[in-house]
């Protein structure tokens, strides 16, 4: 595996990770690096691809949360979504990108083995 793969790898992390502090859009970001890599990089297609898959999934959730917010009853719970939300849209990512710049193939719960599935490996 290249250097090349490794950054870009991380980046498929970094990069969403910014676009999502900006606006909703970062697994957008996201699906550019797959397309862009995925036929030339598994390794960096992967880790685009569940990143995408990831800041979707935290996208609904906080969703989710909204929807209680709006119900009295689930102002408490609302709240909770949101934080853990928060530190895993942040947090996440950010060790994702450091396992990915030392050529790891970390996945996320849930989403990382559709996302290995869905590149081949």
């Amino acid at each position: 595996m290249s250097q090349e793969e490794k950054t870009w790898g991380a980046l498929a992390h970094v990069i969403p990770l910014v676009a999502a502090l900006m606006s909703s859009f970062g697994w957008v970001a996201a699906l550019v690096i797959w397309l862009l890599y995925k036929d030339k990089s598994k390794f960096v297609a992967f880790h685009a691809l569940q990143q995408a898959f990831f800041m979707l999934a935290v996208w609904v959730l906080a969703l989710i949360g909204v929807v209680l917010f709006v119900t009295v009853v689930g102002i408490p719970i609302a709240i909770l979504v949101w934080i853990v939300c928060l530190g895993a849209a942040i947090g996440g990512p950010i060790y994702a990108a450091i396992k990915a710049s030392n050529g790891g193939w970390w996945e996320y719960p849930l989403v990382g083995k559709v996302a290995l599935n869905a590149v081949g490996k």
